[in-house]
């Protein structure tokens, strides 16, 4: 029973990982998005674009992190079913 609570376990965590990757995706998006319209508004966008890119590389730190947390969950499960 033990190593059913544990894969469990393990399948949640994976569904939160695919949430925070899309998250990331979706914020990756957006951000190209307002990156085009800060480029469109000329020299009023500047600042808007300087945002937009911070955006960008937070998504594309949260799509890593999800992806280094996957990679470790993965590790441990089968470390744990040997």
């Amino acid at each position: 029973i033990a190593m059913d609570e544990i894969n469990t376990q393990v399948n949640l965590v994976n569904e939160a990982i695919s949430i925070i990757d899309q998250i990331a995706f979706q914020t990756n998006i957006l951000s190209l998005n307002a990156a085009v319209e800060a480029a469109t508004a000329g020299e009023a966008g500047k600042g808007f674009a300087v945002v937009a890119q911070e955006v960008r590389n937070l998504a594309a730190r949260s799509a890593e992190a999800a992806k280094e947390i996957k990679d470790i969950v993965e590790k441990a499960t089968i470390k744990a079913n040997e």
